[in-house]
């Protein structure tokens, strides 16, 4: 499908639930930023499907994944794996498919049974014109008690492919590859016509080409007539141009020969393709219906003549359907999503087409959460116009033979029929239980992919979480995988919500760390910043923070905290990082400051508040102290000299590395001489920032560290006062007390002088 024709499968059906799906910009190359893998499920997939045990196998034996990876070797390869559960998941078989072309990047796999698959590698629904695929048919074998990938067959197809599935065309027990190829047009648009191949599962050659005119939707396959073999139920708007008003409804297409039953004409929305999926129900008697979303309600469908049978009126829209396994036969179980919450209900379908409805239960948004609910609302939608198939469950979860029904927001375990609470599985999916260490355990898939111009991520929808026939519409989004204890689905009434933070410098290369437990997915919108701007104080809501408009040269990133091999996810606290270095403002060289935007979402799919912050390169080098002690002993006796440097630095001293603590302390062993001599210390952080710093250190007692001024000065003093002492003890005798020593002189007292005659006085007395 060309992207204008995407575009046809717009939310028609949330508009009418009354659901607003906010589009905001983001450009810029969305890519995961990760650590290396600590664990084989740690790295990116494209799809995966659970091989079935060989024959004889015990029910304890956990059976092994069939791996499409999401990065290829090379541009025209795509790598198959086989994993082994053992202590952990390891890789038991590889195989490298030559594909030819290098542009044939969307990727997926059918099952096709006895564990046969189908790989198609097909042109993008964003590539132009018609585009191109091919098939290639893998198998599981076991050769001297190794499993190994052997190529099937291969088929070339002119046209890219939009849908596929698996069907028993002939009703003989065999199923075969029904490829829904891109409709054709002609030079004016109009008058498309749609393709389906039917392929051999044998060698995967094409048996037949259905033509028909116009665009198909969502489908469903089943058998839903009295002939023998599968059919493909599916919208279907055959007027020119496509999508016309008129004739759009629900047809059934034979496909052992092609023949075509419209479903109540008028009953479905004009805008067919835009409808969500059918699900497929078994009726008694070996024949299959569909729950479908019509005009006037949820109803019940088939390709046998009988009206549609209202399951609820009202917009509604089916996420999960499937039999009933604790109930009599023709017992199943339903959930749709509507306008007042989430609603399930019990149904018994008779062998006349009759159908009861029983033991309805719902939970509104008051109950879910007043936060949950619009995230919940757009995941589900997102994930139903991206690849048709909402993120729920139907299946035994903690006990066999106790099917438990789990759904965006809510649960409803095996017993009571009640819905409550239960984890939001927003862009995460429940895939299959396995037993594993002899228990039960959940593999979940984290989506590793989001475009904000479409809101909240999408859910993988790899095949080991395939509905009962489904007609898979494209290729899953990347993700990686964790294993949970089933029983925690069932029993957790609150699940633990992920919180983060953002530290306000990254290292030199503009690399950051973001702590959360194990498991958490960071999804993060970068904004480049110059040099004197902050980036935005103003926290969104969880939701408007996946689709807020911001500039052109924005970035959105995501980054995981690696769940170890063989552990839960969401038991140990941990961290990820994420490179801002390279994300430049338009024209920039370099990039120093950042405006930085996270929302954290863990793998039962909760959603934490988002956090935003500035987030600044560090350039500057770590501080570095040295105990310089008054005294210290001296060579050939050794000195332990303590020094302290930002905690998670390097130290070295001349060159050599020293051990610095948790806390930044570090000891400097060395032989000191009596007198002055330079130790050289140099610290490196974690940015790669370096401080180096000289330190004089003397052995014995530092004769440097003495007041020298204070003690010359009191030397001074001292002199002073003892030549004053001694000049007082040389005196004869002791003086004669005055009023002028005594101070007891009046004001008006002056000094007499006594006149002498002359020749008085000192004058010498001559002798004649």
């Amino acid at each position: 499908m060309t992207a204008p024709n995407r575009a046809r499968r717009t939310c028609g059906w949330a508009a009418a639930l009354g659901i607003a799906l906010g589009f905001g910009v983001v450009p810029g190359a969305l890519a995961a930023d990760p650590p290396a893998p600590q664990s084989r499920l740690e790295s990116p997939m494209a799809d995966l499907a659970v091989i079935p045990s060989a024959p004889g196998s015990s029910a304890d034996t956990t059976p092994d994944l069939l791996v499409l990876d999401a990065d290829p070797v090379e541009p025209n390869q795509a790598r198959v794996s086989i994993l082994r559960r053992a202590s952990s998941w390891d890789r038991v078989a590889v195989h490298d498919i030559e594909l030819g072309e290098s542009d044939l990047d969307a990727r997926w796999l059918i099952a096709l049974g006895d564990r046969h698959y189908a790989l198609i590698a097909t042109s993008s629904t964003t590539a132009p014109g018609d585009g191109r695929a091919i098939v290639v048919g893998v198998q599981v074998r076991d050769e001297g008690g190794a499993p190994t990938l052997v190529e099937s067959g291969r088929s070339t197809i002119d046209r890219a492919v939009e849908d596929a599935g698996a069907a028993d065309v002939d009703g003989l027990g065999s199923p075969e590859l029904v490829l829904g190829l891109r409709p054709r047009y002609d030079a004016s648009g109009s008058c498309g016509t749609t393709t389906l191949d039917i392929l051999d599962s044998a060698n995967l050659a094409v048996r037949r080409s259905i033509q028909r005119p116009g665009q198909l939707g969502y489908g469903v396959i089943g058998r839903f007539d009295p002939v023998p073999g599968d059919d493909l139920l599916v919208g279907a708007a055959p007027d020119c141009p496509p999508g016309g008003q008129g004739r759009s409804g629900l047809v059934v297409i034979r496909l052992r020969d092609g023949t075509v039953t419209t479903i109540g004409p008028g009953i479905a929305p004009p805008d067919v393709p835009a409808m969500p999926p059918p699900l497929r129900l078994p009726e008694a008697g070996g024949r299959d219906a569909a729950v479908v979303a019509l005009n006037d309600g949820v109803s019940l469908v088939d390709g046998s003549g009988h009206a549609p049978r209202m399951i609820t009126p009202g917009p509604g829209v089916p996420i999960v359907a499937g039999p009933d396994t604790s109930g009599p036969d023709g017992s199943a179980r339903l959930a749709w999503l509507a306008n007042d919450g989430l609603h399930s209900a019990h149904l018994r379908i008779g062998r006349d087409g009759s159908m009861h409805v029983s033991d309805i239960s719902s939970l509104g948004p008051d109950q879910i959460g007043a936060g949950r609910w619009p995230l919940i609302v757009a995941g589900t939608a997102n994930d139903l116009n991206a690849h048709g198939v909402a993120s729920a469950w139907l299946g035994d979860l903690a006990e066999a033979g106790c099917p438990d029904l789990v759904v965006p927001g809510a649960i409803e375990p095996c017993g009571p029929v009640q819905l409550r609470s239960g984890a939001s599985w927003v862009a995460t999916r429940l895939l299959a239980i396995l037993p594993i260490d002899g228990r039960r355990t959940a593999l979940v898939a984290a989506g590793m992919s989001w475009d904000p111009k479409a809101g909240v991520p999408t859910s993988p929808t790899p095949w080991a979480a395939a509905p009962a026939g489904w007609w898979r519409h494209g290729p899953s989004t990347p993700f990686v995988m964790s294993e949970t204890r089933a029983s925690d689905v069932v029993y957790f009434h609150d699940f633990p919500v992920p919180r983060t933070t953002i530290e306000p410098t990254t290292g030199r290369d503009g690399m950051t760390t973001m702590p959360g437990f194990t498991g958490t997915r960071m999804f993060v919108t970068v904004q480049p910043l110059t040099d004197d701007e902050d980036g935005s104080t103003t926290v969104p809501g969880m939701r408007d923070a996946f689709v807020a408009p911001t500039s052109s040269d924005a970035v959105a990133r995501i980054a995981r905290v690696p769940v170890p091999p063989g552990n839960e996810f969401g038991r140990d606290g941990a961290y990820t990082t994420l490179s801002l270095g390279d994300i430049k403002a338009a024209g920039a060289t370099s990039t120093g400051r950042w405006g930085v935007q996270v929302v954290a979402i863990n793998d039962w799919g909760e959603v934490g508040e988002p956090v935003v912050g500035t987030v600044t390169r560090d350039i500057t080098g770590p501080t570095l102290n040295l105990e310089t002690p008054f005294t210290n002993p001296v060579w050939p006796f050794l000195t332990d000299l303590s020094g302290r440097t930002e905690p998670g630095s390097k130290v070295s001293v001349d060159g050599a590395t020293i051990d610095v603590d948790q806390r930044g302390r570090f000891t400097v062993v060395t032989r000191l001489a009596p007198w002055p001599q330079d130790i050289r210390l140099s610290a490196t952080d974690d940015s790669g920032n370096t401080s180096n710093a000289d330190f004089s250190i003397v052995g014995g007692v530092d004769y440097r560290q003495f007041p020298w001024a204070l003690i010359v000065a009191l030397t001074l003093l001292g002199i002073v006062a003892a030549r004053g002492l001694r000049a007082a003890g040389r005196r004869p005798g002791g003086f004669e007390a005055t009023p002028w020593s005594l101070g007891t002189l009046d004001a008006d007292a002056m000094p007499e002088i006594e006149e002498l005659p002359p020749g008085a006085g000192l004058a010498r007395k001559r002798t004649p």
